[in-house]
């Protein structure tokens, strides 16, 4: 029993963990990502060229796009399963290689797919903290580089986009204050020269027009008209911006990412044809060694760590039912020996359940993990059946030895054909390959798989450990009755 107990622990360690099984999808998404600031026409002739690829794949039913200037969409649209031969996974991983040579053709693109859900189950993200975005992005860059070392990971990416172009207005603090101005005061100049300020409503019958006074277009349409961007004085004085500031090329952030009031930028992986927990510690294994700044430092995302979560919480969940199974047990059998003899099913059944994951190939998510559950009130049924007989028998007199062997003798059959319809119950279960499947075929498996070892264990395990049981419960039994008799001493004389 102890040998099983460890052997099933080996197993269920070398089992990869997942959150959740991830339901065949009859879609996916192509995402299409230029540099910042291009232009239409090129967005347009990549999603051209990857329509043409699409349509050309026989398993896919409809394709529609939604192109703008730098993050454009692709919307695929598959066959039912039945109707094809390959997985949603094996229509995308074919078409990886022809992609691949789109992208060589335009600079800087990045082309990655993703499938309905694919961010919570399939991605594995890393967040990278600190303050400044050039250190962050050095940092993310470097990071995308080792996990690009694991192999079988897919659509690497930085989840940051770089900023665009912009000019930086730097004001002379000094010179602006002979003049009597403060960077306040240049900025809501600028802003009513440039972008306009509301005047007044129009009103008609039925509508409400907004009345906006800015310069002309042709007064700020470029570079040197914005340095000659005038502010008046009280005194009527008329300074120009050149004057009291200076422009300076820059990059402003596309976004301003913040989580637990800090900055962030992500790194994700889809996880390919690993499991979640699997592509994580790989993922690990690559980053950890890898040198941050002072105040700079990463973790998982929120979704590795629900993974996490979920298994502890179920881990939990299955000792409680255990113990709620053991306090039935003994109540009804009036004794604390005789339920551990029937819940020695319970480690004969889950490394059956676990050595059934291993070979099929599953993962352990949360449909597994419910099933060992429900797995150990259904096992010790059979357990429970021979017990009794076995207590039945002796309460007639049948001596252990015997009504032990008549008992297993009897109660064979019945224990047999007691799991045989659990068995082929949970069987279409188990061989169903609809697009839901992978949801709860691990937990068929499972029962399955704990069912099948434990009944063929039951009648070789269970009457050896009853036999052990009462064999140490009659050794204890007769040390409480032994007293041993103290012998008086003699006093002598002085």
């Amino acid at each position: 029993m102890v040998l099983m107990l460890v052997a099933g622990y080996q197993v269920y360690e070398s089992i990869p963990k997942e959150f959740l099984g991830t339901a065949e999808a009859e879609d996916f998404t192509v995402f299409v990502e230029l540099p910042s600031g291009a232009k239409l026409e090129i967005s347009d002739q990549v999603v051209g060229k990857l329509e043409k690829l699409l349509n050309e794949v026989p398993e896919i039913k409809s394709v529609s796009s939604r192109v703008e200037k730098w993050s454009s969409k692709i919307y695929v649209k598959l066959a039912p399963l039945s109707e094809r031969t390959r997985s949603t996974k094996d229509v995308i991983d074919s078409l990886r290689p022809q992609v691949e040579e789109v992208e060589r053709g335009f600079r800087e693109a990045f082309i990655y797919f993703e499938e309905p859900h694919e961010v919570e189950s399939n991605e594995v993200i890393v967040e990278i903290y600190g303050w400044n975005y050039e250190v962050l992005n050095q940092l993310a860059v470097e990071m995308l580089k080792r996990m690009q070392q694991v192999p079988g990971l897919t659509d690497l990416k930085i989840r940051w986009r770089r900023g665009r172009p912009e000019w930086l207005i730097r004001v002379d603090k000094v010179k602006a204050a002979r003049y009597g101005l403060s960077v306040d005061d240049v900025a809501q100049a600028l802003h009513a020269e440039m972008r306009g300020l509301r005047a007044t409503l129009y009103h008609t019958e039925a509508n409400e027009v907004e009345v906006v006074t800015r310069l002309q277009e042709a007064d700020r349409a470029t570079l040197e008209k914005l340095k000659r961007l005038s502010f008046t004085l009280p005194d009527r004085t008329v300074v120009t911006l050149e004057q009291i500031a200076r422009l300076e090329p820059a990059i402003g952030p596309s976004k301003i990412w913040r989580k637990n009031k800090q900055r962030m930028i992500q790194v994700s992986a889809n996880r390919g044809r690993y499991a979640f927990g699997e592509a994580a510690q790989k993922v690990f294994g690559t980053i950890k060694e890898m040198p941050f700044p002072k105040d700079y430092y990463w973790k998982f995302g929120s979704n590795y760590w629900k993974l996490i979560q979920n298994q502890k919480e179920l881990a939990f969940a299955r000792w409680v039912s255990l113990v709620m199974i053991f306090l039935v047990l003994a109540s009804l059998f009036e004794s604390f020996l005789q339920p551990v003899i029937i819940m020695s099913e319970v480690p004969l059944g889950a490394f059956g359940a676990f050595l059934t994951l291993k070979l099929t190939g599953q993962t352990l998510n949360v449909g597994a993990l419910m099933g060992v559950i429900l797995l150990g009130g259904i096992v010790v049924n059979k357990s429970i059946i021979l017990v009794d007989e076995i207590n039945r028998l002796r309460g007639k007199g049948v001596r252990v030895k015997r009504a032990v062997i008549t008992a297993t003798q009897s109660r064979v059959r019945p224990i047999s054909i007691t799991s045989l319809t659990s068995i082929l119950g949970l069987l279409p279960l188990a061989l169903s390959r609809t697009e839901e499947s992978s949801l709860w075929a691990p937990m068929s498996l499972v029962v399955i798989g704990g069912m099948a070892f434990s009944t063929l264990m039951t009648p070789i395990v269970e009457p050896s450990l009853y036999l052990m049981l009462e064999d140490v419960r009659r050794f204890l039994k007769s040390m409480i009755r032994f007293k041993p008799q103290l012998v008086p001493t003699q006093k002598t004389a002085s």
